[in-house]
């Protein structure tokens, strides 16, 4: 049995990774096929190490997501948008906009638990869909909700966050043959180019209690550290 690194077998798999003639990949310099040698080896690798990740978070499967997804909204958790959100940062603009529920604990406190928890689902159905695909929206913890929007202008931020404040209050949520007025208070604040990215989920909290401080069912503006 010949082996599969014999000059004959090695030509042929070039040719094969190059989707050459045999005959045109031998009359190569052989420093030249030493290097395109070197190059298909690497790719192989990273193609086996991207099918085994593959595998293993295809086995991990619902212990993967349980650990980054909110039981409860279905939405990333803290943890799961934590890990993407510096990432996201060094790559492109950044915006952050925090969302909490006006006078949640009223809510809870009329109608029930149960009542609170089904808003709490439609208020992250509303923000999930009012924006992009590619941005992240996840519960922060209680009745907040942090909405992270990367590759976005500065002109831009505003008019997003007005309009996830009329998508959640315009229309109450309707729990059984309940239907409960909502509102909530957003703060946002941008970073271009990733610069202290890991600052904006503080400014962006304070920009919400200013909005609260206003009256909430509204937005306002943070303005990053290193302005």
């Amino acid at each position: 049995m010949s082996r599969p690194d014999t000059e004959a077998g090695l030509l042929a798999r070039l040719a094969v990774w190059l989707e050459l003639p045999v005959e045109v990949v031998a009359a190569l310099p052989q420093p030249v096929r030493d290097s395109i040698r070197a190059r298909m080896e690497a790719h192989i690798v990273s193609e086996l190490q991207d099918e085994l990740v593959g595998h293993l978070v295809g086995a991990l499967g619902r212990s993967v997501d349980a650990a980054r997804t909110d039981e409860l909204t279905g939405l990333l958790n803290r943890r799961g948008l934590a890990e993407q959100l510096l990432e996201l940062g060094r790559r492109w603009t950044l915006a952050v906009m925090m969302v909490d529920v006006d006078g949640f604990k009223v809510i809870n406190d009329r109608f029930g638990h149960a009542v609170g928890d089904a808003a709490l689902q439609q208020v992250g159905g509303r923000l999930r869909g009012s924006v992009r695909q590619r941005d992240l929206v996840a519960r922060w913890g209680g009745d907040e909700f942090l909405v992270v929007c990367p590759d976005i202008t500065e002109g831009a931020v505003a008019p997003v966050a007005h309009k996830l404040v009329h998508a959640v209050c315009d229309q109450p949520v309707a729990v059984e043959d309940v239907e409960v007025p909502i509102a909530v208070s957003i703060g946002w604040a941008l970073a271009a180019d990733g610069q202290a990215a890991e600052h904006l989920v503080e400014v962006a909290d304070e920009a919400m209690y200013r909005a609260k401080a206003a009256g909430g069912r509204r937005a306002e503006g943070g303005l990053p550290p290193f302005a």
